[in-house]
């Protein structure tokens, strides 16, 4: 009986460190990339767009903190909020409703995200929409 309940006690704190091992790689300075189809860039007003959106990512950092919250600093307006992990899916809640982050797409919406299985990069794919081609938005773990 003693044998059994060391062995599910063990069992238990390895299983709880494995899931802060996950989270604790979550911590740090993320840079962001977006990815855009070579179809969206048929014109030249097209790919002036898409050169300004990639300009602006390239300055956009997100900081995710040990305490749940987050910071998007882009050149635009910066983004506080609260960040959560379940499983693979990274979800990052903006802290005012009203707020916009061109970062990370929307007006106060949750910010869905897929951790990679290595923990180094985070990616949301962009909707295809009839003024978008799609797309997708990762961030890598700054010294990745």
């Amino acid at each position: 009986m003693k044998k059994s309940f060391a062995l599910i006690a063990v069992a238990s704190m390895v299983l709880v460190a494995g899931c802060g091992n996950k989270e604790d790689k979550m911590v740090g300075t993320w840079q962001a990339h977006i990815t855009i189809p070579t179809a969206a860039a048929s014109s030249p007003l097209a790919q002036t767009a898409i050169q300004q959106i990639t300009d602006v990512m390239k300055k956009t950092k997100l900081e995710v903190r040990k305490d749940h919250t987050y910071t998007i600093n882009d050149s635009m307006k910066p983004e506080d909020g609260s960040w959560a992990l379940d499983g693979d899916k990274f979800t990052l809640t903006p802290k005012n409703s009203d707020k916009k982050s061109s970062a990370a797409g929307g007006a106060g919406k949750d910010h869905e995200f897929t951790v990679s299985g290595d923990s180094k990069t985070i990616t949301a794919n962009l909707p295809q929409t009839p003024m978008s081609q799609g797309g997708s938005f990762t961030f890598t773990k700054d010294g990745s």
